[in-house]
């Protein structure tokens, strides 16, 4: 990584601390907004605004299509499309999404849903791509699943397993029950979301820190994945603070041992229970064949740690 790429990366990963939006250009490449723009609050009232462009924070609300050429989207609220049959509203985005991410394509379907598969370039300069396996169901009430790799030369590999689901190590790039984005919503978006998600990896890897706030559903995931320099989960400022000076010293005189053994009670798995599917593995290995979209979408990810 250059020094002019790494100096970029930084950069947004200030605007996400900030609260300030970034957008989305064809390909999936993460750009600072340079337009003007007031900070956002982060809410769950700013992440339902109904107007589509307005700006998201370090909270990323789906990303909607801006200009007739469609070349830069700024990460907001979904429009939530509402059809009855969702086989036609998800189908009919596929040349829509394919103008936002030319590779974009389906690479399987059956009458629960369809397999994208969508490459993104993340961030310009840089030494890879990430792929996204998407599972989109037609079921009401579902919601698609997406793992991600990093294209490198070794092959690829998974991201994780940070701010992924429980169990099967999918994308949590945001939290259903936010609004961020909903069943119906435009695929576009929702790549784009795991475009930004992609990113704050890379960011992680690169600076050894996530930018932008984060969700935790229980003090010993905020304790096990939080560092003291990242922001925190909770709701008491606005600015939020950093965790090691919020609540990690909360969490701490409540005994890490005492929060383990109620987080894997009441949450049902382990913190290093997440892992992708081994047919998802065999698929983006080459060795395999994608499973049915019944075989790894349920109602709602269990145990969502990050909303992003």
């Amino acid at each position: 990584m250059t020094p002019e790429v790494r100096a970029e990366l930084q950069r947004i990963g200030a605007e996400l601390d900030g609260h300030r939006q970034v957008r989305v250009k064809t390909g999936g490449i993460v750009t600072p907004d340079t337009t003007p723009n007031v900070e956002t609050k982060e809410t769950a009232n700013v992440e339902r605004q109904a107007k589509a462009r307005s700006a998201a924070g370090s909270r990323t609300g789906a990303a909607s299509r801006q200009g007739s050429a469609g070349r830069s989207r700024s990460p907001g609220p979904a429009a939530h499309v509402r059809r009855d049959d969702l086989r036609a509203c998800y189908e009919a985005q596929v040349v829509e999404l394919q103008q936002a991410y030319p590779s974009a394509q389906v690479v399987a379907s059956d009458a629960q849903g369809m397999w994208l598969r969508v490459e993104s370039a993340v961030l310009d300069g840089i030494d890879r791509s990430v792929t996204f396996l998407v599972a989109v169901p037609y079921t009401r009430g579902s919601h698609p699943r997406a793992w991600a790799f990093w294209n490198l030369p070794a092959g690829p590999q998974w991201i994780g397993r940070r701010h992924t689901n429980f169990p099967d190590g999918s994308v949590c790039a945001y939290v259903p029950q936010s609004g961020t984005w909903a069943e119906g919503g435009r695929l576009d978006s929702l790549i784009d979301l795991y475009s930004v998600w992609a990113l704050r990896q890379l960011h992680l890897e690169v600076f050894g820190r996530w930018p932008g706030r984060q969700d935790s559903s229980h003090p010993f995931y905020s304790l096990v994945e939080f560092k003291d320099d990242e922001l925190c989960s909770c709701e008491a400022h606005d600015p939020p603070l950093r965790y090691g000076q919020c609540c990690k010293p909360e969490h701490l005189r409540r005994g890490f041992m005492q929060l383990k053994a109620d987080f894997e009670r009441t949450q049902r798995v382990r913190i290093t229970d997440r892992n992708p599917p081994p047919s998802v593995i065999e698929y983006v290995e080459g060795r395999g064949d994608l499973p049915a979209i019944s075989q790894v979408v349920s109602a709602l990810p269990r145990g969502a740690a990050a909303r992003t």
